[in-house]
Formats: C-alpha cells, sequence, structure tokens
C-alpha cells in the first residue's frame, strides 16, 4: 500500500488497514509506503511493516514496495482509498491458482462510489482493471512517474505474459473503488452524477448500480467510513 501525506489520505489509509485485517485469506503480508509523517500503523505486528519516503513519485513508491516481495510470493496492488471484500484475497487466489501455468490475474469488474454526492454504479473493463494479482517477476515494474504509472504494467501483462494471464470476470462487490476529493487517478470525473454511454468497441463500460450494489456500499460506508 503506497500513501501520500495528508489527513484525508491517512484516515482512508487507517480503514484501508483495517480492510487488511478481516481479509479471510491468513497467510497475508502489507507493505505500507508512506510519504507523510503520521504513521498509519497504531502498532507493530508481524505481517506488517511501514517504511516512511519523503518527495517519491507514486510509481515510484510502488516499485520499492515490489522489492520487499519474497521471490515465488504473489503480491496484489493495495490502494489506500478503495475497499475489498473480505473474500477478496481468498478469491483472487484461488481463481489464479485453480488454472495451470497462470502467474497474473486481473479482475475485470468493481463497483465505483462517490463519496462528494453518493453516486454508486457498476464498471467493467473486459482486459481488466489496473489491479494487478501476481506472481512475484523481476520484469514487472511502474513506471517512476507521479501518475498513470500502472499503464505500463498493464500493457506488459496484455503484451508480454497474455499466455500466463487470467482475466476473472468476477462479482463486482469483490471491489468498490472510492471516489473523493484527494484520487490520485487523473481519469476521474469526481463530480460524475451518471451513466456514461460508451460503444460496443470501447474498453470501457459503466451501469447501474443493483439495489444490492447500493445496499452493500452504504453498509460498508457506516462500518467503516462513519457513514461518510
Amino acid at each position: 500500500m503506497v500513501t501520500r501525506g495528508n489527513e484525508e489520505r491517512e484516515a482512508f489509509a487507517r480503514v484501508s488497514v483495517t480492510n487488511f485485517d478481516v481479509q479471510t485469506y491468513q497467510k497475508k503480508y502489507l507493505i505500507i509506503i508512506n510519504e507523510g509523517k503520521s504513521n498509519i500503523l497504531s502498532e507493530k505486528t508481524s505481517n506488517k511493516v511501514e517504511i516512511h519516503v519523503q518527495n517519491m513519485p507514486l510509481g515510484t513508491m510502488r516499485n520499492l514496495a515490489m522489492e520487499l516481495v519474497p521471490p515465488n510470493a504473489i503480491w496484489t496492488t493495495w490502494d489506500d482509498d478503495d475497499w475489498r471484500s473480505t473474500d477478496y484475497l481468498s478469491t483472487l487466489y484461488h481463481a489464479l491458482n485453480k488454472q495451470k501455468n497462470k502467474r497474473y490475474l486481473m479482475f475485470t469488474r468493481r463497483i465505483d462510489h462517490s463519496f462528494n454526492n453518493d453516486f454508486t454504479y457498476q464498471v467493467h473493463l473486459p482486459s481488466g482493471t489496473f489491479i494487478f494479482f501476481c506472481y512475484k517477476d523481476p520484469l514487472l515494474r511502474y513506471d517512476d512517474v507521479a501518475n498513470k504509472e500502472d499503464a505500463v504494467v498493464k500493457r506488459y501483462l496484455l503484451q508480454k505474459q497474455f499466455n500466463k494471464l487470467v482475466l476473472y470476470e468476477n462479482d463486482p462487490k469483490l471491489y468498490i473503488r472510492f471516489i473523493h476529493t484527494n484520487n490520485t487517478s487523473v481519469y476521474l470525473d469526481k463530480n460524475k452524477s451518471k451513466i456514461t454511454q460508451y460503444s460496443n468497441k470501447s474498453p470501457y463500460f459503466e451501469y447501474p448500480a443493483y439495489d444490492e450494489h447500493i445496499h452493500y456500499v452504504n453498509t460498508i460506508k457506516k462500518k467503516y467510513y462513519n457513514n461518510k
């Protein structure tokens, strides 16, 4: 997990640590690269480590975290401001390992929810989201830039490792991406309030959220985000 140094991101990051703790998969380790001065972890534990850095591009922070991943281990992106279902790690672990000779996975569906206007919708990227679940690969690196750092990783998986890649069609409740005032993505419309229609040839699609999705998001917000 990488996190920047401001009050809102720190609050999100602490919830993200809780999200890690409640994962049903047990053999897990969290690496936190923190650009802020305040600690995200309230105490030291055997399966979490926090490293403070200064003035480092987002991609470089992600690469630093990956350097600490042991050989033959699986790593995944753990964004500080999103929420994953409690079976997220176990679901993706089994989805990857039940297919012989596969080393990389991207899931294709998620829920997006805006804290700015309470708008919830579904997102589908048939070629995979920019959240990665992979065995360690020394050739896989993020661009050392402040944004769009993950584009090179997805391109590497689709162009160089496609025969070892799983594109997992998941229940969108597996992953909630939260939209707020401090997202790092340059693609987001932070005031979005309606579904955008795309052509059939688009790599990206949006759909209205079902009632069950909205209920699920509201339950998570109430329990973990003080009903923000």
